[in-house]
């Protein structure tokens, strides 16, 4: 959970990994930043970047790289798994005038990823 969005290098030895220890039938949960979510694309209308900042903590101090929904579901389902449920929903509080405009955006452009995955039986 949040660590996909931390990784130097693609994700897929990573989850390759989670289906070479998971037994057939066992579940993987994934969750992570959406790169699409409304502030991003608020800030990228401003002509601001996106990308966070270069971290005192090393590589993998910071978010390498964020994704979007089908990019999660793609990287989960070429590892041999099933999705089960995917989700994007907003985790965190928001004033009442930002929860009136977040009710009326595209589903897609909500906050954070969930996905659960079961490996094929």
């Amino acid at each position: 959970c949040e660590i996909l969005e931390h990784l130097v290098r693609s994700p897929d030895s990573a989850v390759g990994e989670c289906h070479r220890v998971l037994r057939r039938g066992g579940y993987l949960i994934v969750t992570t930043p959406n790169v699409a979510r409304l502030g991003n694309l608020i800030q990228l209308a401003k002509g601001q970047n996106i990308a966070d900042d270069y971290s005192p903590h090393g590589v993998y101090g910071r978010h390498n790289r964020e994704h979007t929904p089908s990019e999660v579901r793609a990287l989960v389902e070429r590892h041999g798994f099933v999705i089960e449920r995917a989700e994007v929903r907003n985790i965190y509080p928001h004033p009442l005038r930002s929860r009136i405009i977040q009710a009326l955006r595209p589903t897609v452009w909500r906050e954070h990823i969930f996905v659960l995955a079961q490996l094929e039986k």
